[in-house]
């Protein structure tokens, strides 16, 4: 009986930190903080289902940090968008025993005067003795970015890492 009430209160836990991330991110990032040059990274992981965030300063993906303003700006927009689409399982590697729920999502996030772009997937992973790693490889592909705040949290805990280059997380 006791274990049954700690897996609902650590569930209950887990739920209850995502949404709290969630709400206060904004807050952190200030809502109209742009820096160039940094990226945010949110994992979370409660199995087997587990969720991946990243958001960048547009112009690291399009090669400018607003919308479009005119039809130049916007067929650079959409090549570049495209392409960054196409190379995204390259950019983040989940481990094999984790399967993507769905394709991800691309939104665009924009303030006054500048956008960034929100990339997020969901994922299953089955049962495995096998190191749970994310893989990340932003630096060797976007060279203007400097580094990758990451927000992990799991049932057990939450940590915030700082990276500064091509690396991998353990969830």
């Amino acid at each position: 009986m006791a274990d049954l009430w700690a897996m609902k209160y650590r569930k209950i836990f887990f739920l209850m930190a995502i949404f709290l991330q969630m709400e206060t991110t904004p807050l952190l990032l200030g809502k109209e903080a742009h820096i160039h040059g940094e990226g945010y990274l949110r994992l979370t992981y409660h199995h087997p289902e587990g969720e991946w965030s990243l958001r960048l300063p547009a112009d690291l993906v399009v090669g400018f940090e607003h919308t479009p303003r005119n039809a130049s700006q916007k067929k650079q927009w959409d090549e570049r968008l495209r392409a960054f689409d196409m190379d995204l399982e390259n950019l983040i590697k989940i481990p094999p025993f984790c399967g993507a729920k769905d394709k991800h999502s691309i939104e665009l996030v924009t303030t006054q005067s500048h956008a960034e772009i929100v990339v997020t997937q969901k994922f299953n992973c089955k049962d495995s003795n096998d190191r749970r790693t994310i893989k990340f490889h932003f630096f060797s592909h976007f060279k203007k970015l400097n580094k990758v705040l990451v927000t992990i949290v799991t049932p057990n805990s939450t940590k915030n890492e700082q990276f500064r280059y091509d690396s991998e997380i353990d969830f």
